[in-house]
């Protein structure tokens, strides 16, 4: 309790600090940030591109010869929490009929190396890093397509699973993933996002920002035990669509009961509040870190010696993993790397309380060199102007036909669609976005006003996340409607349903 109101102290007198510097510079410049970090159409594309390249690489491995095997993305692509120079998390799934993926180690060692080395035959890949040792061996390794790096590993359905529920999540309240992107982008900055050098994983951030939406006042997120209560590990057993839908079906039913209730009292912090709030809650860390836990499963402070669970626990800051209760997300972090994580939000913390808060002044300690030059066109010698975002121009149906079968392709493709919006031409407002989303998720008939041509990004991110990258978890083998998305408890994905065995919802009712 002493924390709780020390910290709502800090916030309240960094609130007060801001009413005089003017508290709008910070807003805008976050949102300038987000329009650079934010991924577009080719971003998407590419990581697609990588997807179908490793999938053509595992059907030839000599060690998956005669078994069954898929490529199945997750991590931070999953749950659209990427930015544009994001690393891809990749999962090969080798069959096991019905039931939940069981690879011993092993055999999970001899599929990656033989992974490695037929990438190198092949070409169109650098820097490979196998880590054996890890408890989930991982192969990481960067594609010639942007440069963009991979980290691969064998039936890691439970990283899945846990990139599912996250992503879920993300549906409560917009402000999250904005959050997100923000704190994974100024930690870089600050060297405080790798785990291997002994700092912050970006799951360990994003808890820190679940947390933090849980224990501000009013909070935006419940305590993650009335979303799932249990650890993910325990259901990953028997049959994979059972397990899927079981743990679907429990996030859908309380995530609505949570966004239905109407006496929940809603948080109107702005986004750079809640970004300020955020420094000031964990400036103090390392002074609390030995008495204090982050648990955002119970959604509260919990104090370290009184929970016989962690009685042994010596790390230097536990943050519990709300979805494998008995593991530290920040296992790995040691004093001196705990002491850089605190300076790294003490500074940000004092500099948001100086009087003079101008985006020049700010910059530098919030986003890395390249994100600089895009957000502060005096440090930019294209011009790029971001109150005018220059997005890039991809037409849908020069790139539907290489990502999705013809059946899916008429679903997304609106000109082959006759059952709503028929533009002759994309046409997109970035400022009517959502309203088009919305009108095409219930099949309306939505005109824009103003109609501009050539900004895809958005149209590229709502309909191929929506639907396509939902239809990769699909299992096509097994009949059935799929389960309801939690945001339309009544619907059973109706017009989802191909009618093939396919469907975009989030898995299979047998």
């Amino acid at each position: 309790m002493f924390l709780a109101c020390y910290l709502l102290i800090d916030v309240h007198n960094i609130f007060q600090q801001q009413e005089m510097s003017g508290k709008g510079v910070l807003e805008h410049t976050l949102k300038e940030i987000l329009v650079v970090l934010k991924p577009i159409s080719n971003d998407w594309l590419a990581r697609f591109q990588i997807i179908n390249e490793i999938r053509g690489v595992v059907g030839s491995l000599e060690s998956l010869k005669g078994a069954s095997a898929t490529v199945e993305p997750f991590g931070s692509f999953l749950t659209n929490l990427f930015t544009r120079r994001g690393d891809l998390d990749i999962s090969i799934e080798i069959n096991n009929g019905l039931l939940v993926p069981s690879s011993g180690k092993l055999r999970k060692l001899i599929v990656l190396r033989d992974l490695m080395k037929t990438m190198r035959e092949r070409g169109g890949w650098n820097k490979f890093q196998f880590v054996p040792s890890a408890r989930i061996p991982v192969l990481k390794v960067e594609s010639n397509i942007r440069n963009i790096i991979c980290d691969i590993s064998v039936d890691n359905l439970r990283g899945q699973m846990k990139c599912k529920i996250v992503r879920w999540i993300c549906e409560i309240d917009p402000r999250f993933r904005d959050m997100i992107l923000l704190v994974k982008e100024w930690a870089k900055v600050h060297n405080i996002n790798d785990s291997k050098a002994g700092t912050l994983s970006s799951y360990s951030l994003t808890l820190l920002v679940i947390f933090h939406f849980q224990t501000c006042q009013p909070p935006i997120f419940p305590p993650l035990k009335d979303i799932f209560p249990g650890n993910v590990s325990d259901y990953l057993t028997g049959l994979r669509a059972d397990t899927e839908r079981h743990i679907a079906e429990t996030c859908a039913e309380n995530i609505f009961k949570f966004k239905s209730d109407r006496q929940r009292a809603v948080n109107q912090s702005s986004l750079s509040e809640l970004y300020i709030s955020f420094f000031a809650k964990f400036s103090d860390i390392r002074s609390w870190a030995s008495e204090f836990m982050i648990c955002p499963h119970t959604g509260q402070w919990e104090n370290r010696k009184g929970n016989r669970k962690w009685l042994h626990e010596t790390s230097e800051i536990l943050i519990e993993d709300p979805l494998a209760r008995s593991e530290n997300s920040a296992g790995g972090v040691k004093i001196g790397q705990l002491i850089r994580i605190s300076e790294a939000f003490e500074s940000t913390r004092d500099r948001f309380m100086s009087a003079n808060l101008k985006p020049s002044s700010i910059l530098d300690m919030l986003v890395q060199q390249q994100t600089f030059q895009s957000v502060d066109p005096r440090h930019n010698a294209s011009g790029y102007q971001p109150s005018r975002p220059q997005r890039q121009t991809t037409d849908l149906s020069s790139i539907l036909d290489i990502l999705v079968r013809q059946q899916i392709f008429q679903s997304v493709e609106p000109r082959h669609n006759t059952g709503g919006y028929q533009p002759s031409h994309p046409q997109w407002q970035t400022t009517e976005d959502l309203y088009l989303r919305n009108a095409w998720s219930i099949g309306g008939n939505y005109q824009p006003s103003q109609p501009h041509a050539g900004q895809m990004d958005t149209q590229v991110q709502s309909l191929l996340q929506d639907k396509i990258l939902q239809s990769l978890y699909c299992d096509s083998t097994t009949a059935g409607p799929c389960v309801p998305t939690y945001h339309d408890q009544a619907s059973k994905c109706e017009d989802q349903d191909l009618g093939d065995g396919t469907c975009y919802g989030l898995s299979r009712i047998k």
